[in-house]
């Protein structure tokens, strides 16, 4: 906690320092706190702030960070807790370090178990799952991978068996998977787990309009989009 209050200072003052960015009193009182990379987490406070107070259960699938451009940490600061997913093994570990309450899982996830080349780029944001036969191995900010490493894919059902206790419900599943998001989302038993809240990232036209599709199908409602990442809400009428 005190890192992340120091780093969060830290970047104020040289906010300050540079005179870059005068703001009043009145301002600074206004200002809300975001972790993720477009405000995601603002929308999500905002939709499940009322619902429990401090014990809601999230579940990040693709967590990449447990700090940057996290959708899940203000949620985590606010008392909650739950299911951090992610291929990378030092991603995996950050967790355990910075949430050691959670459930923390080294996987890769799909909407069938195979065999999958787990790339991981310099920038490690873009780090993806391709078929093993794959020679499409460029990310989508043009990134040649470091590292290629064979696994086999889980879905997000058998982790949540293991991870979620019998009558727990989820209140937000983020999912952002460089591509493979739409098969995590078709691994969810979504007659037994039911999110009150769903946020995806999805890339390209004609995949965010198979998300959309897909979600509708599930009685979810679009409620907002960020650039890439598309917040959906579970339909109670």
């Amino acid at each position: 906690m005190r890192n992340l209050v120091a780093a969060i200072l830290s970047g104020l003052l040289r906010i300050l320092r540079r005179r870059q960015f005068p703001m009043s009193n009145e301002e600074w009182r206004e200002v809300r706190m975001s972790f993720s990379q477009l405000g995601e987490d603002s929308i999500i406070w905002h939709l499940l702030r009322e619902r429990r107070s401090d014990h809601g259960i999230y579940v990040d699938v693709g967590a990449y960070d447990p700090t940057r451009y996290s959708n899940t940490l203000l949620l985590h600061k606010a008392g909650w807790h739950g299911v951090n997913i992610d291929p990378n093994p030092e991603t995996v570990a950050l967790f355990e370090n910075a949430r050691p309450h959670d459930s923390n899982v080294c996987a890769a996830v799909s909407n069938l178990e195979r065999s999958v080349d787990y790339l991981v780029y310099p920038g490690k944001a873009t780090n993806r799952i391709v078929e093993s036969s794959s020679d499409q191995v460029a990310s989508v900010l043009g990134e040649v991978p470091i590292r290629r490493i064979p696994m086999t894919t889980r879905t997000l059902s058998s982790i949540l068996s293991e991870t979620v206790a019998p009558g727990q419900k989820i209140d937000l599943l983020n999912v952002d998977c460089e591509g493979e998001d739409l098969n995590v989302l078709e691994s969810l038993d979504w007659a037994r787990w039911s999110p009150w809240i769903v946020c995806v990232e999805a890339h390209g036209q004609d995949n965010r309009e198979r998300v959309v599709q897909f979600m509708a199908t599930r009685s979810y409602v679009l409620i907002a989009q960020m650039l890439v990442t598309f917040v959906f809400q579970r339909d109670l009428t």
